[in-house]
């Protein structure tokens, strides 16, 4: 920070526990949950770091804040890495008396084709929040109980693909499904309390569509609240999977209807295989972390890695045992896409002739394809987006979707 600075942090930080655990240290967040912007500090730091935020109004500088700390609390503070990171995470005021603008990971990486601020349809939501969320996943219920029966006493057809659907009718169907899949996670926000904020479209890395909802607030939730938040969405897909397969059945077999089913069911699925894969920022993701009660694991997962690797280890003995098990399954699931994606290829290119062992190359090369244009994606972002890249120690909701 600037010799001399007089940091003024935001009026209206709050404190809540991120992860309790029992016979070691709480691991709280700070910050603001409008905002939506929080930092995470260990419990020993919690103190001090509360107290330095309090005395943040624009009149001190570092050293007399540090000061102060010392005085009132007896412990060392390092003010202006904390005066840092409170800037990284959006929680100081600029110089012009406004806050600085914050994207989640998912934002800094994504082009944004759209914002639909909720508004007033959050309002009315909110005021019908209690009988809206309970009917939604009663009805959620009633359909998967009803779905199982049917596909227990209706035999499946031969061929469910006689008849082709409606291609137009088909992306209708699964758009709705991302969107019922949003909707789910904002009703079950609603009932723990919270007000979705907005629902945004966008495209991942330049060209993996992405819906998600924001919603401020989430990490002020109990772990189980979070859960139960982050899985509705997941619970809403694995839904329409067992209501497609039995609709499927009920209508006549081959039919264009039975096949538009059929495929929302396919499609379905899909959606939550990728949701609840904990190696993306997914519900799946957000939920290993609730259950690990770690945050930052991916982050976090790879630094321990490095650390083995030189020798050394981090953390206890749960903590290591939780990485062990995120990097098993992350180097697992690469491994078994490797060589199916080989496999595939290879199959492809039979004609090949002599050629045809080479055909290991072509998950290779897709591989390198994907890292260098991540790479030069990023570069472009932030030639276009100047500052919107910069790493950041804060922490900012990540956004269901």
């Amino acid at each position: 920070m600037r010799q001399g600075e007089r940091p003024r942090a935001v009026e209206g930080l709050v404190v809540s526990p991120l992860f309790e655990r029992r016979g070691a240290p709480t691991t709280w967040i700070f910050g603001h949950p409008e905002l939506d912007r929080y930092l995470t500090v260990p419990d020993a730091a919690l103190q001090p770091v509360r107290r330095a935020a309090e005395l943040m109004d624009g009149t001190r500088t570092a050293e007399e804040i540090r000061g102060c700390v010392r005085a009132e609390i007896a412990k060392e503070l390092d003010v202006g890495d904390l005066t840092g990171r409170l800037r990284g995470a959006g929680l100081l005021y600029t110089p012009k008396g406004s806050v600085a603008a914050r994207s989640s990971h998912i934002e800094r990486l994504s082009l944004t084709l759209f914002t639909l601020p909720m508004g007033e349809v959050a309002a009315w939501t909110r005021r019908h929040a209690p009988w809206a969320s309970a009917a939604w996943f009663a009805g959620l219920t009633l359909a998967v109980v009803a779905s199982l029966a049917i596909l227990a006493g209706v035999p499946e057809p031969a061929n469910p693909w006689l008849r082709a659907p409606s291609p137009a009718l088909l992306v209708v169907g699964m758009l709705a499904s991302v969107l019922l899949h949003e909707l789910s996670h904002g009703l079950a926000a609603l009932r723990e309390g919270l007000t979705p904020r907005s629902l945004s479209g966008s495209l991942y890395l330049g060209y993996l569509p992405l819906f998600y909802l924001r919603i401020p607030g989430i990490y002020t939730l109990l772990p189980a609240a979070r859960i139960r938040v982050w899985s509705a969405g997941c619970m809403l897909n694995g839904t329409l999977v067992l209501v497609g397969l039995a609709c499927s059945r009920l209508l006549s077999p081959g039919s264009a209807a039975g096949s538009w089913w059929h495929a929302i069911a396919l499609w379905n699925l899909a959606v939550l295989q990728l949701n609840l894969l904990p190696f993306l920022p997914t519900d799946g993701y957000f939920l290993l972390s609730t259950l690990l009660r770690e945050h930052n694991l991916r982050a976090r997962a790879w630094r321990t890695a490095v650390g083995w690797l030189r020798g050394g280890s981090a953390g206890g003995g749960r903590v290591q045992l939780g990485m062990a098990l995120y990097l098993v399954m992350v180097i697992a699931m690469l491994g078994k896409t490797l060589v199916a994606a080989t496999v595939w290829f290879r199959s492809m290119t039979a004609d090949w002739g002599p050629l045809q062992p080479l055909g290991f190359l072509g998950p290779v090369l897709f591989i390198a394809f994907t890292m260098l244009w991540r790479s030069l994606f990023v570069t472009g972002l932030n030639a276009f987006r100047p500052g919107l890249l910069r790493h950041s120690r804060g922490m900012a909701t990540p956004p269901p979707g």
